[in-house]
């Protein structure tokens, strides 16, 4: 937990795929962190994992990964792109809110678990299949998407 909170000169980080589960908020307000690589082993990323981290442009999701817990990608401004993979069954609250220049988010399942405020972008459309979570959570909140 905690392990490089602020540790503003960290610009990229690789993680060995031996690496099943970060610590909560490992990596928060690494301000200058620009690219991380997630290990194919990661089950789960953790809370508040990258939160602040606001040179992230983009991240991975590894397949192996089921839960993208509460503020994980909270604050992150540069991200623009997300794809969620097939495997996510939950995206907790505030996973990626306060993402102001996310314009583009990809889910390719189901996600069984999807809470109302995990997005707040203004310019955000999502791709989700048609008759999940993510399409009503949409369809509720007035977020544009197209289902496929």
């Amino acid at each position: 937990k905690d392990a490089f909170y602020a540790c503003n000169h960290i610009r990229r980080i690789v993680i060995p795929e031996s690496v099943i589960s970060i610590g909560s908020s490992a990596f928060m307000e690494c301000k200058a962190l620009s690219e991380i690589v997630l290990p194919k082993s990661l089950n789960i990323i953790n809370t508040w994992l990258f939160y602040g981290c606001t040179a992230l442009e983009s991240i991975e999701i590894p397949e192996s990964v089921t839960v993208i817990k509460f503020g994980t990608f909270e604050a992150c401004t540069a991200l623009s792109r997300v794809e969620i993979p097939e495997n996510v069954q939950t995206v907790r609250s505030t996973a990626f809110s306060e993402c102001t220049n996310l314009k583009s988010v990809v889910l390719r399942g189901k996600v069984a678990l999807f809470e109302s405020d995990t997005f707040n972008g203004k310019d955000l459309i999502l791709t989700v299949l048609s008759g999940s979570n993510p399409e009503a959570w949409a369809k509720r909140f007035g977020v544009p998407f197209t289902a496929v």
